[in-house]
């Protein structure tokens, strides 16, 4: 709780210019790109964290797989594949 009040109080000095019901504003521009999965995999079901080694294999796994700009699958795949990475923000890290 101290935290949040903490980080409300610099929000606030950080922008005078709070509503008049005098909460911080939360305006802005909020980013959430993780290449952490919102449930643990089967295969890391008994891990508690990653070794360094463990997490930039993980990383390297992980944008490959997803990565739609690759044509390696044929005609009929890379068309399902439809729509360019750019459009995707996913991060480039594990938490």
């Amino acid at each position: 709780m101290r935290r949040l009040i903490l980080a409300l109080a610099v929000i606030q000095a950080a922008h005078p210019t709070a509503p008049a019901s005098g909460h911080a504003s939360l305006d802005g521009i909020w980013n959430f790109a993780t290449l952490t999965p919102f449930e643990r995999p089967a295969e890391l079901a008994n891990k508690p964290y990653f070794s360094d080694e463990e997490a930039e294999a993980f990383v390297t796994d992980t944008l490959t797989r997803n990565d739609r700009d690759r044509r390696d699958g044929g005609a009929a795949t890379d068309a399902a594949r439809g729509v360019a990475d750019f459009w995707f923000d996913r991060g480039t890290g594990v938490a």
